[in-house]
């Protein structure tokens, strides 16, 4: 069954245009096609109709492929930009590609034009695709910076892949360490672990990351600017991606001190009431 594609074709030769067309068929297409010769008729056709594919002349009376180009780009489009010409030559057509033409087709070699189109087909949805996951990352990024601001916790994200550590404000605001004085990588956690708690909590915490779990939660204690330690409760999420691989750790370690002296407290009440 032939496969629909919408070609936008900047052309001022109509046989040239039928040409490529049919070359098209041939490469199991159903093209949908419109034929431009000018800006106005382009800019008339990129409101009017969405495109899969852009197939332009290098140059014509009224019009020319670089335009064409620079006019999609004004507009934000990432179709896969073709040039097919019997005139350019191989430097001005690599200068076309450098500015952002993606591939270029000599009329007098249309047979090239079917696997051209595929493989920019191709890459644009990879292009896409890696947007589409750069903008949910970024989106990903804002709501931990979001979440960590909002929190009374120190919220930590500890890059598995290089050791990098990024803490919150409220590390700072919890344990008392400048941020001019906090390292940015993982021994930024591993030195103030208590000594007698260091080799237990990273034991564990590295049996949960080659582990396969993709949660980790621990008490130990921590040390403050002042040498004091308070009591902690780590809670992390680990992030893996779809081979399972361990990529990130998300903490947030919640100051248990204030907690703990107040139940003691309590409990030390409660004993004299009874008495």
């Amino acid at each position: 069954m032939a496969r629909p594609l919408r070609v936008l074709v900047i052309e001022d030769n109509e046989d040239d245009a039928a040409l490529m067309l049919r070359e098209l068929q041939r490469g199991g297409y159903e093209p949908v096609a419109r034929r431009v010769e000018t800006p106005a008729a382009m800019a008339h056709a990129l409101q009017q109709e969405t495109w899969d594919v852009v197939l332009a002349d290098w140059n014509l009376p009224q019009f020319s492929a670089l335009f064409a180009l620079e006019m999609l780009k004004s507009q934000g489009l990432d179709l896969p930009f073709i040039i097919v010409s019997g005139v350019i030559g191989e430097e001005a057509a690599t200068s076309a590609m450098k500015v952002g033409a993606h591939n270029f087709v000599s009329k007098q070699h249309l047979e090239r034009l079917v696997l051209t189109i595929e493989r920019e087909l191709r890459e644009a949805d990879d292009r896409r695709a890696r947007r589409k996951a750069e903008a949910a990352l970024a989106a990903s990024e804002e709501r931990l910076q979001l979440v960590a601001r909002a929190t009374n916790d120190a919220v930590r994200d500890w890059d598995l892949l290089t050791n990098g550590m990024w803490w919150n404000e409220g590390f700072s605001a919890l344990f008392g360490h400048q941020p001019q004085d906090i390292a940015a990588d993982v021994e930024s956690w591993y030195s103030c672990l208590h000594p007698d708690d260091k080799d237990r909590v990273i034991a564990g915490c590295y049996a949960a990351i080659n582990g396969g779990v993709t949660t980790w939660q621990e008490s130990y204690r921590f040390r403050r600017a002042d040498s004091t330690y308070a009591e902690v409760l780590d809670r992390s999420h680990i992030v893996r991606n779809v081979q399972g691989q361990a990529l990130r750790l998300i903490g947030a370690m919640t100051d248990l001190t204030a907690l703990r002296k107040a139940h003691a407290a309590l409990q030390d009440s409660e004993e004299k009431f009874r008495t």
